[in-house]
């Protein structure tokens, strides 16, 4: 389960994990780490410590089948930063997962999570799509405090949507020639 982007494993669908790992001094290294399940796969290394997770590098991402980008995760001060780049990736479970209601007590202690992305092409619902995506978002638990996003429509139009700080809240711009 990656609840951060809206992503379960499906009950019943067989999956196949191999890695090896070294501790040292209280760091575990996870390397050659290898999933593999119907229609589904990821590849990388991970460094776990007594705080949790410190970084993680994934060379290859596909959690749907036209997925193909590569993350890779470091642990920042109050949280983590996120950068994901490659050829594309399918935006609708993160879509379902942002649509759904903020579960209690998910916005006061959360830890910052800070996202940079930048993927040829991006897909969603009804076939639509985006290209040469570029994004900024940085948020913790349920408050959003940057979104800063430009893409292409399937028509070549730009879209762009940027947060901006409106007093003590925040408003979307959003812009788009379609």
């Amino acid at each position: 389960v990656l609840p951060w982007v809206g992503w379960s494993k499906g009950r019943g669908i067989d999956a196949k994990v191999d890695f090896s790992t070294k501790t040292t001094d209280g760091v575990t290294e996870i390397s050659d780490l290898t999933l593999k399940g119907d229609g589904f796969g990821a590849s990388g290394d991970l460094v776990v410590d007594k705080s949790g997770l410190r970084k993680g590098n994934f060379t290859s991402v596909r959690l749907a089948s036209d997925d193909d980008y590569r993350v890779a995760i470091e642990r920042q001060k109050g949280g983590y930063g996120v950068s994901v780049k490659g050829r594309a990736a399918d935006f609708r479970p993160l879509i379902m997962s942002l649509r759904s209601p903020s579960k209690p007590g998910s916005g006061g202690d959360a830890q910052q999570v800070s996202v940079v992305a930048n993927l040829d092409t991006i897909s969603g619902f009804h076939s639509e799509n985006l290209s040469n995506l570029n994004l900024r978002y940085s948020a913790r638990g349920s408050r959003i405090d940057t979104l800063d996003l430009s893409a292409v429509t399937k028509s070549g139009q730009a879209v762009v949507a940027k947060m901006v700080a409106n007093g003590p809240d925040n408003t979307l711009e959003l812009t788009s020639g379609d």
